[in-house]
């Protein structure tokens, strides 16, 4: 697996709030609800998200979440970071504390490039590129009905 539990529940309810009204702010129990992640949990992972500027919340009736960014200015790295960190990508995949090009462990090479295509696609990839398929499918079962 690529990132937790817990980063992968961060980017749906993330996505679930891409694909929300700007003006809009969705309560807990809504983005929980839809997403299937338990309440509490998309709570405290909501806060992490605020902490690090990705979300926004508005107390009182009305009120919940919204990102707060342009979903095309929130790319995975952000997510990951805040959620899991970065220590998969930036340590040794033995552990070997003193790896690095000049001392390489025995995978470093073939490790290196997969590290870095990895690093690629955190980076490029947006909430909005997420979100884009999701709104194209929810119109076409709309156009359906």
């Amino acid at each position: 697996m690529l990132y937790s539990q817990s980063c992968e529940y961060a980017i749906r309810a993330l996505s679930y709030l891409a694909l929300q009204p700007e003006e809009k702010f969705s309560p807990v129990w809504e983005i929980a609800e839809h997403q299937k992640i338990p309440k509490h949990f998309l709570g405290k992972l909501l806060q992490m998200l605020s902490k690090n500027g990705l979300v926004k919340s508005f107390r009182g009736p009305g009120g919940g979440w919204a990102l707060n960014l342009k979903a095309a200015q929130i790319s995975l790295l952000k997510v990951v970071k805040c959620i899991d960190g970065l220590c998969y990508l930036e340590r040794c995949i033995f552990g070997i504390g003193t790896c690095s090009c000049e001392d390489p462990c025995p995978m470093h090479e073939k490790w290196r490039p997969i590290k870095e295509q990895i690093m690629w696609l955190l980076q490029t990839e947006t909430l909005a590129e997420l979100a884009a398929p999701i709104t194209i499918a929810q119109e076409e079962r709309e156009s359906v009905k």
